[in-house]
């Protein structure tokens, strides 16, 4: 019988996807400014930094008068958050549910996030166990939007970029999925919302985890989930 299924693999984000991280990430900007006696910022201002990699979240975070503090604020940042990654940090609504509906698909997650935190968060909500794989900063492969770290991890999982799917909820993620060949959904509750990610046009829009089920049914997910 002739495998009608879409997808071999399913791609994941993590923060603004699978978790909201927000308040954690403020907190650790925070802390880190207030060690060179600088102001704090929003916890507006920091979602509107987070996406790129932590190297930018605290370069943002300091400004353009600050960049000679940038080392020193991304050690002190990182040592921090590493004990306070997961002290206000919860999954989305549906999560558990939804990785459970596709238990049978290969996922990953690629995340900009260092790998240490993004394995720590995923270990203390208990998301591990639904995925093959965790790809984050530092473990080898580039950060998004370049779209060379999801073709790695294609190629690593055994899925060509025409029968993967990212599934994310930022700039960077629509962005290095489109340079990879690769649909993409995008979540429109986390750190970027609808209007913005429309305008880069992903394969489709969610306005819940949840929603992802009937989705990705139109197209089928490998393993016979749908």
């Amino acid at each position: 019988m002739a495998d009608t299924s879409r997808y071999d693999l399913m791609v994941f984000d993590l923060d603004g996807t699978l978790i909201d991280s927000l308040l954690d990430l403020s907190t650790s900007v925070n802390h880190t400014l207030s060690q060179f006696g600088l102001p704090f910022r929003t916890v507006a201002e920091v979602r509107s930094y987070i996406g790129e990699g932590v190297v930018v979240l605290m370069r943002k975070a300091l400004g353009e008068d600050n960049e000679d503090k940038l080392d020193d604020a991304l050690r002190i940042h990182r040592a921090y958050y590493a004990d306070h990654a997961t002290v206000q940090t919860s999954m989305y609504p549906g999560v558990t549910e939804t990785l459970e509906h596709f238990s049978n698909a290969t996922k990953v997650v690629y995340t900009n996030k260092p790998q240490a935190p993004c394995e720590r968060a995923l270990e203390y909500l208990g998301l591990m166990r639904f995925f093959d794989g965790c790809y984050g900063d530092g473990s080898g492969v580039t950060i998004k939007p370049d779209p060379a770290g999801l073709l790695m991890i294609c190629e690593r999982h055994g899925a060509s970029p025409e029968r993967t799917v990212m599934i994310g909820d930022g700039d960077t993620d629509v962005l290095a999925a489109q340079r990879a060949g690769i649909d993409v959904y995008a979540a429109t509750y986390g750190f970027r919302g609808r209007e913005r990610l429309a305008q880069l046009n992903p394969t489709g829009l969610f306005d819940s985890f949840a929603e992802l089920r009937d989705m990705l049914r139109c197209w089928g997910v490998a393993g016979g989930v749908v």
